[in-house]
């Protein structure tokens, strides 16, 4: 399977953004019903329709726990994932 190129997630979570279902969506797009929920359910939460990198939750995780923490330990839970 493919991954979905930028122009259709953005498609895919403008057409959920204006109303429609994802069966609909999925109709209109020509995909599973399936594939355009977890485009949408990806974007919901991030606010974008994809991963930002190969290791985007650690990268999530990482900014996460560094603003609870301040500016302690930083740099250490940047330095576990490593970057293709």
């Amino acid at each position: 399977m493919e991954a979905f190129s930028l122009a259709v997630r953005r498609r895919i979570i403008e057409l959920f953004q204006s109303g429609l279902e994802g069966d609909d969506v999925a109709e209109i797009m020509v995909c599973s019903p399936a594939a355009a929920r977890r485009i949408w359910q990806r974007y919901r939460p991030r606010g974008i329709g994809w991963p930002a990198s190969a290791c985007w939750r650690t990268h999530a995780q990482a900014q996460r726990r560094t603003e609870e923490a301040g500016s302690f330990g930083a740099g250490e839970a940047e330095a576990r994932c490593v970057l293709p």
